[in-house]
C-alpha cells in the first residue's frame, strides 16, 4: 500500500513539473533562439522571383519567368538587436544595426540608407535571430515539420513575409526560407556556424565613408 502511494505521488509530481509539460512548437523555437545569444556564420543566399513577360503572337499571352539571384557573405548577430550581414559576391552590400539604427550600405552605388529599428518587429531574418523570441507567437503561427524544421505562417497581411521556415542541426540554424506575398522566395544556407562566441559591440557600428550619399527613411 505504501509503495503504491509513493508511486502515485511520484506520478503527480511528474505531471506538475514544468519540464514534464508538453511544449508547443512556438515554445521550442523560442527556447532554441533564446539560447543563441550570439551567432557567426558564412552564408549563401538565393532569391527566386517570378516576373511577367509577354509572349509574342496572337493573344499576347502573359507568361512568367523565374529570375534567380545568388549572393554570399558572412553574418554576425548579438542579442539584443545587434546584427551585421556582409554580402560580397556578386554585389557588395552591408546591412548592420547596433540595435536602434539600421544601415544598408551599397558600396557600388556609394549610397547608405538609414532607418530606425522597431525592436518589437520580428519579420526580418536579422531581427528573427537577434530580436525578442517571445514575439514569435504574437506575429506567427508556428508549426513543426519533422525533428528540426519550424514553419512560421504570418497572422497578419502587414508582415513582410507570409511564411518563414527555419531548419536546425542540433542547436545550429542551418537554413532559412522566406516567402513574401509577391511570390518571391529567399533561401539562406548557413555554414561554419559558431554560437555564443564573444563579439565586440564595435562590430555593429557603422559610419558612412566620405563621399557616400546618405538617405534617411
Amino acid at each position: 500500500m505504501l509503495k503504491k502511494l509513493h508511486m502515485a505521488m511520484l506520478g503527480v509530481v511528474m505531471l506538475l513539473s514544468p519540464w514534464a509539460l508538453a511544449q508547443t512548437p512556438a515554445d521550442e523555437l523560442s527556447k532554441l533562439l533564446s539560447n543563441m545569444q550570439t551567432m557567426q556564420a558564412d552564408f549563401s543566399q538565393t532569391i527566386e522571383s517570378k516576373e511577367p513577360r509577354a509572349k509574342a503572337g496572337i493573344g499576347n499571352k502573359k507568361l512568367q519567368r523565374t529570375n534567380v539571384q545568388t549572393v554570399s557573405g558572412n553574418m554576425r548577430i548579438k542579442r539584443p538587436g545587434k546584427f551585421k550581414w556582409q554580402m560580397a559576391a556578386p554585389m557588395a552590400q552591408l546591412v548592420v544595426s547596433e540595435g536602434k539604427t539600421m544601415w544598408i550600405y551599397d558600396e557600388d552605388l556609394a549610397q547608405a540608407t538609414k532607418q530606425t529599428v522597431d525592436s518589437r518587429a520580428i519579420n526580418t531574418p536579422s531581427l528573427l535571430f537577434s530580436g525578442d523570441p517571445k514575439q514569435l507567437a504574437k506575429s506567427f503561427n508556428v508549426q513543426k515539420q519533422g525533428d528540426n524544421v519550424f514553419v512560421l505562417q504570418s497572422k497578419s497581411s502587414d508582415e513582410a513575409f507570409e511564411m518563414i521556415s527555419i531548419a536546425f542541426a542540433g542547436a545550429n540554424p542551418v537554413q532559412l526560407v522566406l516567402k513574401d506575398a509577391l511570390g518571391q522566395k529567399t533561401v539562406v544556407n548557413f555554414n561554419k556556424v559558431k554560437l555564443n562566441m564573444p563579439i565586440d559591440a564595435n562590430v555593429f557600428k557603422f559610419v558612412p565613408p566620405p563621399g557616400v550619399d546618405v538617405i534617411e527613411q
